[in-house]
């Protein structure tokens, strides 16, 4: 946790630990007219701020909550997405250096994380939210534990967060009502992407990192393999690997889709291009894509959706045509058939009435 001090000619300073080649040294910053000055100048280095190398020259007794996060940010820098290395920095310099980042990692209690979880109950965070946090310091301490033999993980000691959460009904366009919609978008680039995220139920990080090179215009197939984040530590955006194994695949498109994206092709000579980018080669902006689709939601009259349910409109698209479940889990890139199940049996509600009157049949 950094210390603010405001010195005799009244600029303030803030002063915290950071790793430097390779030891967990005392950093500070100066000069700042207010307190609130010099605490946006430690959000702002520590939000930039990644370390590079690291030795284990800290025994555990010494070892402040702010040193153990700059040792796993360098453990986790090569084992975990980038998109979660942004997260956990974002998480811990907003809601766990200003509670624990100053504290010893041995003199943590379970009352500490009762009284932590207890401010993070009442900030009104969803129940989902406050759980990622919580399992960012759990991952910490348990990296401690095996590690730098700190005795025991506290956060396993503790109860988690009560889920209050009602779960809302999943929203959905029928195929009648996507046409109104894409029927009104008039800009080609985003037409194509509308198409793509209803037509394939990828997801739109998938849809974001596809080339040219991942289209086949002959036999009208599609190549998923890699998602594009915005979460980067260093750069905008990055392109990774998709969410999961089953998440890389090879799916048949229809001719509306094959037919818009050729009709955008034209421009495109390069084929690891970005599909849908713009006039520079980046990705169409993520702000720019929801105000394009909210804005011809209203314009068609229909009932507002996340661009997400696209994915889930397609799934119920197939399962009104017939679909196995199978093919749903296939297209969508599920880990397995149960998560398909999980996420859309309610869509299926005379799939059991089929079966007996199947029953009833063989009597």
């Amino acid at each position: 946790m950094p210390s603010y001090n405001q010195r005799e000619s009244g600029l303030w300073n803030v002063r915290f630990r950071v790793i430097e080649d390779g030891k967990v040294v005392n950093k500070r910053l100066s000069g700042y007219k207010t307190r609130k000055a010099a605490q946006k100048a430690y959000v702002d280095f520590m939000a930039n701020y990644t370390p590079q190398s690291i030795s284990n020259n800290l025994d555990v007794d010494e070892m402040k909550f702010i040193d153990l996060y700059n040792y796993y940010m360098v453990y986790a820098k090569n084992r975990v997405k980038e998109s979660t290395l942004y997260d956990i920095k974002n998480v811990y310099i907003k809601h766990i250096d200003c509670y624990f980042g100053n504290m010893y990692i041995t003199e943590i209690t379970k009352r500490d994380i009762l009284n932590w979880q207890a401010k993070l109950d009442n900030q009104g965070y969803s129940y989902k939210y406050k759980s990622k946090i919580r399992g960012y310091v759990s991952v910490m301490l348990e990296y401690a534990v095996k590690y730098f033999d700190l005795p025991t993980n506290v956060v396993k000691q503790v109860d988690n967060f009560k889920n209050n959460t009602v779960k809302k009904e999943m929203q959905v366009w029928s195929f009648e009502e996507f046409k109104k919609f894409i029927n009104l978008v008039d800009e080609q680039i985003y037409k194509a992407l509308f198409l793509t995220l209803y037509f394939t139920g990828c997801r739109k990080g998938e849809a974001l990192a596809l080339t040219w090179n991942d289209i086949d215009f002959d036999s009208s197939t599609l190549n998923i393999n890699k998602s594009l984040t915005r979460k980067s530590v260093d750069t905008a955006y990055a392109i990774t690997t998709p969410k999961n194994n089953s998440s890389i695949r090879k799916i048949l498109v229809p001719n509306i889709l094959i037919d818009t994206l050729k009709n955008i092709k034209n421009s495109n000579t390069k084929k690891d291009t970005l599909i849908f980018s713009d006039n520079n080669g980046y990705p169409l902006a993520e702000n720019t894509i929801k105000r394009r689709f909210i804005y011809f939601t209203s314009l068609a009259g229909l009932k507002t959706i996340r661009i997400h349910d696209l994915r889930h409109s397609h799934a119920s698209l197939l399962i009104s045509q017939g679909e196995s479940i199978v093919m749903v889990a296939k297209r969508l890139g599920h880990a397995n058939i149960e998560q398909t199940l999980n996420t859309y049996s309610h869509l299926m509600p005379n799939e059991e009435l089929k079966l007996i009157s199947k029953l009833n049949s063989l009597q």
